[in-house]
């Protein structure tokens, strides 16, 4: 297990490994990397065997992604996602915060990695669906690129 920084994020890690165990994802050459073995996508290592990397904490420019995955397409440019696991007190007790939170995913926008946020309500209420839903869209995405 790697060192995330908050419950709900604990929560995330063991359901995306989890997830990533089911049969509708077991085909997947899967690799997931403690966290401090890679601080940007630039360290993500190649997409030989693994159709799927997932690592926590990484840098997209100047934000911290909850979780980072790179993901095998047939395109040029493999896709790149950031899951953030929103916590109430962080992410939408103030409309400030709020606010940054818009302003973060337009940043990795731009970057070319697409954002998918979870409330903590939602993971906390079921971290396994959130899992899961967070790797179908990257298939759909991977599977359309």
């Amino acid at each position: 297990m790697s060192k995330v920084t908050s419950p709900i994020e604990s929560f995330m890690e063991i359901a995306l490994r989890g997830a990533l165990r089911a049969p509708e994802f077991s085909s997947w050459q899967t690799l997931f990397i403690d966290e401090g073995h890679v601080s940007a996508f630039d360290d993500f290592p190649p997409l030989y065997v693994q159709e799927i990397v997932v690592a926590p904490q990484v840098l997209v420019g100047a934000y911290m992604a909850d979780f980072a995955i790179l993901a095998k397409a047939s395109g040029k440019m493999p896709p790149r996602f950031a899951i953030e696991c929103d916590g109430f007190d962080y992410h939408d007790a103030t409309a400030e915060s709020a606010t940054k939170d818009r302003v973060r995913d337009r940043y990795f926008n731009a970057r070319y990695v697409t954002p998918i946020r979870f409330s903590g309500s939602e993971i906390n209420a079921d971290p396994d669906a959130c899992a899961k839903e967070a790797l179908n869209l990257i298939a759909n995405r991977a599977a359309n690129t």
